[in-house]
C-alpha cells in the first residue's frame, strides 16, 4: 500500500506545483490584464455615471427653462386675450355709437320731414280757409267784393290766427 499512497502523493504535489504554476503565470500575464479590465471598466462606468450625471442636470436645466417660458406664455396668452376682449368691447362700444347716432340721424331727419309736412299743410290749410273765408264773406254780405280787398281780408285774418296762442287752437 505503500505504493499507492506514494502515488497519491506525487498526484497531489504534482496537482499543487501545477496549481502554483498556474497562479504564477496568471499573476503574471493573466493578473495585471484582469486587473486593467477591471480598472477600464471602473472608469468606463464612471464617466458614463458623469455623462448620466450631465445630462440629468442638462435635462433638469431644459425643464426649469421650459417652465419658465411656459409661464411665460400663458401670461402672454392671457394678455393676449385681455387685449382681444378690450379690442371686441371697444368695437361694440363703437358699433353702439354709431347706431345712436345713426338714430338721432334717423330721428332728426324725420322731425324735419314732419315739420315741413307740418308747414305744407298749414299753408294748404290757410289758402282753404282764406279761400272759405272770401266765400263767406261774399255770400254773407251778398255782394261781390274785389280781388284786392279779398285778399286783403285774408291776411288779416291769417295775422290774428298766427297771433293766438297754441293751445288756444285746433289740431296743434
Amino acid at each position: 500500500m505503500e505504493h499507492g499512497a506514494n502515488s497519491e502523493l506525487w498526484v497531489l504535489v504534482f496537482n499543487i506545483i501545477s496549481f502554483l504554476v498556474v497562479v504564477a503565470v496568471l499573476g503574471k500575464f493573466g493578473w495585471p490584464a484582469i486587473l486593467a479590465a477591471l480598472k477600464q471598466r471602473e472608469t468606463q462606468i464612471r464617466q458614463e455615471l458623469e455623462s448620466i450625471e450631465k445630462a440629468k442636470a442638462e435635462a433638469q436645466g431644459l425643464k426649469q427653462q421650459l417652465e419658465t417660458h411656459l409661464a411665460g406664455l400663458e401670461s402672454k396668452s392671457r394678455q393676449i386675450l385681455s387685449e382681444a376682449k378690450q379690442r371686441a368691447e371697444e368695437a361694440g362700444a363703437c358699433v353702439i355709437r354709431s347706431s345712436e347716432l345713426q338714430a338721432k340721424e334717423i330721428l332728426n331727419k324725420s322731425q324735419r320731414q314732419l315739420e315741413e309736412e307740418r308747414v305744407r299743410v298749414l299753408r294748404e290749410l290757410r289758402g282753404q280757409i282764406g279761400a272759405l273765408t272770401v266765400l263767406a264773406t261774399e255770400r254773407l254780405i251778398k255782394k261781390n267784393v274785389d280781388r284786392a280787398v279779398h285778399s286783403q281780408m285774408v291776411e288779416e285774418l291769417l295775422g290774428e290766427l298766427d297771433r293766438l296762442p297754441k293751445s288756444g287752437r285746433e289740431g296743434d
